[in-house]
């Protein structure tokens, strides 16, 4: 049993066709065989084929409702089936916000709000991912110790109905770091990064993703409680079918009774 949880729990190694990804259908293929399949193998054979596959159908879909309801109201286990989360993607880099393409942006120093230092830490983070990242089409620096965020400024993100909002978009200047002034003689005291003198700054446009962390749980919820409701409705469709039939059989017996009886003699 331990070489087995030792073995489990080592990485993957070189991924092939066959591991992971065969592999993980087939895991998930007979968790879901065993699992739906002992259940329904129990009640196929006490009630039969067609009423144990209503019945086992019912309670996995009824599951599925509740598991997806249970979703949507916490999206942190790490068990929980969740989309996007919400985060900030870089558009473009310009030289000023008035050459940017959205008119949002193009005024955002006037109409839109300055990002106080200290909550800017989100900012920064997308910033540093789209103007150093390796794959990232904006990058101009090769490290976050290149540059120096200087200021920033966001607009927009109110809600424009009950379920769609304004873009929100957000202008993070930044200035190339003067990297001669930080070369000091060993032991002294590395000075603060100031920008180069001469150079100009560059603003990285942001606009803000609001993801989709409760849609997969919302369809779930959806999917499942339509495929519960029917399986509910072919169960009370089977049960009136049965009695129509008993009625029907109870109705001939007696219509048989009453013609088989003798006339009364006269």
């Amino acid at each position: 049993m331990t070489a087995l949880l030792i073995t489990a729990s080592e990485e993957i190694g070189e991924r092939t066709l066959w591991n992971p990804t065969l592999k993980g259908v087939l895991v998930v293929a007979c968790a879901i065989g065993l699992f739906c399949g002992s259940v329904y193998l129990l009640l196929g054979t006490n009630l039969g084929a067609r009423l144990g596959f209503l019945v086992a159908a019912a309670g996995l879909s009824g599951f599925m409702v509740l598991l997806s309801l249970l979703w949507l109201t916490n999206t942190d286990p790490l068990g929980t089936l969740k989309g996007r989360i919400p985060e900030w993607h870089g558009v473009e880099v310009v030289e000023e916000p008035a050459e940017a393409e959205a008119a949002a942006v193009q005024t955002i120093e006037t109409d839109g709000t300055e990002v106080p230092e200290g909550d800017r830490s989100d900012l920064t983070a997308a910033a540093e991912v789209a103007l150093t990242g390796e794959e990232s089409e904006l990058a101009t620096f090769t490290s976050s110790a290149d540059y120096l965020v200087v200021d920033a400024f966001e607009v927009g993100g109110e809600k424009d109905n009950l379920l769609w909002h304004v873009p929100h978009y957000a202008a993070v200047v930044v200035c190339p770091v003067d990297t001669a002034a930080l070369e000091v003689p060993v032991g002294d005291p590395i000075p603060e990064p100031e920008c180069k003198v001469g150079e100009a700054t560059q603003t990285l446009v942001l606009l803000r993703d609001l993801g989709s962390i409760r849609q997969p749980p919302w369809i779930v919820f959806g999917a499942s409680s339509i495929f519960f409701i029917l399986c509910l409705l072919s169960m009370h469709w089977r049960e009136q079918d049965l009695l129509r039939q008993r009625e029907e059989a109870e109705l001939a017996t007696t219509d048989a009774t009453d013609d088989h009886q003798p006339e009364p003699v006269g």
